[in-house]
């Protein structure tokens, strides 16, 4: 498979925006539907018709970002878990040893879970995470490659971000993205208070897209963020919200971010699979 050069997909990226450098919890609010992960899925889907496309992929892990043995019990390790997400994925769904050991990352039993936190704590430091401050872009594309890498796969695998912000039809863009269903999505969101300043960032697991022709789009997305127990993991969900407005910050993701900020979908990762 031919990827584009490292140095093209770092030079998309703003360093400078950081992910995680405000505690959810702050802002959390209702999302617009939520669900647990239909049991009988065990496949990436993308259908379109005329006027509607969906995007949808079963059995992505949840991991909580939120446990003991992490600095600050993991307040701003959304980056490293997102990231997580899609390493337990990939080691199920055709690329095997991308992380060692065969643990369940949705069981809440002592093995399991310290195991996942381990993990977690080696992806932050992969991604150069900063207990307070978040991770920033390019470290993450650095880092998830890095470790794609280490495990033989560089032929096969590769992460790179890409902007949404300003994106017409955002829905039908982030669903070109996966490529039918084979690449996956971590979504990037910035929080901005109301003169319209970024105040500090989140990442979550992409897990579905809908769109139509009349201008309607919605996403769906597993948020490592949305359970504050330090010592278990927590049912997987995946809650569904309206994408509205692009101030040209990216779409706003109505119902998320709380009455003092607006959520705004900023940009998606990109996991590339071969081919």
């Amino acid at each position: 498979m031919s990827f584009s050069p490292r140095s093209r997909a770092r030079a998309k990226i703003s360093a400078a925006l950081m992910t995680g450098a405000v505690s959810l919890s702050v802002f959390a609010a209702s999302p617009a539907s939520a669900s647990a992960t239909d049991p009988n899925c065990d496949s990436a889907q993308v259908t379109t018709t005329g006027t509607s496309w969906a995007y949808k992929i079963c059995k992505m892990p949840d991991i909580d970002q939120r446990r003991t043995g992490l600095p600050l019990d993991g307040a701003n390790y959304c980056v490293p878990t997102a990231s997580l997400n899609l390493m337990f994925y990939l080691d199920k769904h055709g690329y095997p040893n991308l992380l060692s050991g065969n643990y369940d990352p949705t069981a809440s039993d002592s093995v399991n879970y310290q195991e996942v936190t381990a993990k977690l704590s080696r992806m932050g430091g992969l991604v150069e995470t900063n207990p307070t401050d978040g991770t920033n872009r390019s470290n993450t594309v650095d880092g998830v490659n890095e470790l794609i890498e280490s495990k033989g796969y560089e032929d096969d695998l590769e992460l790179s971000f890409e902007d949404l912000d300003d994106e017409d039809n955002v829905s039908h863009r982030m669903i070109e993205l996966t490529r039918g269903g084979r690449d996956l999505l971590n979504a990037s969101v910035g929080w901005y208070n109301a003169d319209g300043d970024r105040v500090g960032g989140h990442h979550v697991t992409v897990v579905g897209v809908e769109g139509d022709s009349a201008g309607h789009h919605k996403i769906t997305f597993n948020d490592p963020a949305n359970d504050n127990v330090l010592t278990t993991q927590s049912a997987t969900l995946s809650s569904t919200y309206t994408l509205g407005s692009d101030n040209g910050d990216g779409a706003k993701i109505i119902g998320y971010g709380g009455s003092d900020v607006t959520a705004r979908l900023e940009g998606v990762m990109v996991l590339t699979t071969a081919p």
